[in-house]
């Protein structure tokens, strides 16, 4: 540190006063943190806190350790990989089934008022089979797999963890499935959060390049990283962070965090505090 001392010429400051007010500046100055100081005491402060990885049955160990370490590297906390894996519940993958079948029924032109969950399948499947476009190929896949709803994979891993989220410095929660998921009158969704728990799917991630899939899964585990430490939704074009829609706007979006959400996550850890 560089401490300069300004006297002015005609002071009429006497030796004595000047010698102790040097010796009191300069004392001061072992006090003062330096800015890579103050960097060094909010990384401190950041590296206290804990995310716990969930990971449900069938998950990629090399995929959840790859949000783990995606997490940690990116908001500096700690993160702790349960060996436990959950079981995901079935409960509501019926409500799902119906609510998809219903949506494609209507494309199709098929009513489907008053038939069972088995008898609309078949008639959707068999319209999907017949139509062979790129599109129907595409949604026939889609139905392929079972898909989960979403809150209650959720309030799985929230139970799971329920013991150790009474520690004020775990932060949160993130459960990772291979499995599609939905919630409310979303087709599907890669990730969902409420109250610090947060599920990631990596089931519409999946493609013949590993690189896309790693691609593709970091930039959700920014995403839901981010809102377990505070920082509020981005709506900006140019961030790992900002919503997709699709897998197109996924591969669209860059792989860092934009400049606004750094500041912003600097901001909150220089003054948070554990709840």
């Amino acid at each position: 540190m560089v401490c300069e001392i300004f006297f002015t010429p005609g002071s009429c400051m006497s030796s004595t006063s000047r010698t102790l007010s040097l010796a009191f500046l300069c004392m001061a100055s072992l006090f003062l943190i330096t800015p890579s100081q103050a960097q060094g005491k909010r990384k401190a402060k950041l590296a206290d806190r804990t995310i716990l990885i969930v990971p449900f049955k069938g998950a990629k160990k090399s995929l959840v350790k790859m949000v783990a370490d995606t997490i940690k590297k990116a908001y500096g906390v700690k993160v702790e990989v349960l060996e436990k894996k959950l079981t995901p519940s079935k409960k509501g993958s019926k409500e799902r089934r119906r609510f998809q079948l219903e949506n494609v029924s209507k494309m199709l032109r098929i009513n489907p008022a008053g038939q069972s969950l088995k008898a609309l399948e078949k008639k959707v499947v068999a319209a999907l089979k017949k139509n062979r476009s790129p599109v129907a190929r595409e949604i026939l896949a889609d139905l392929a797999r079972p898909q989960y709803d979403l809150d209650v994979l959720i309030e799985q891993a929230r139970t799971a963890t329920a013991e150790r989220m009474k520690d004020k410095m775990v932060r949160g929660v993130v459960a990772v499935t291979h499995h599609d998921v939905g919630r409310g009158d979303l087709n599907f969704l890669f990730a969902g959060v409420t109250k610090g728990v947060s599920v990631i799917s990596y089931a519409r991630f999946k493609d013949r390049s590993a690189a896309k899939v790693a691609s593709r899964l970091k930039k959700q585990a920014l995403s839901t990283g981010g809102y377990l430490v505070a920082l509020p939704q981005c709506k900006g074009k140019s961030c790992a962070r900002t919503y997709p829609g699709s897998i197109p706007d996924q591969d669209k979006k860059p792989s860092t965090m934009c400049k606004a959400c750094r500041a912003k996550l600097d901001e909150l850890w220089d003054t948070s505090k554990p709840k």
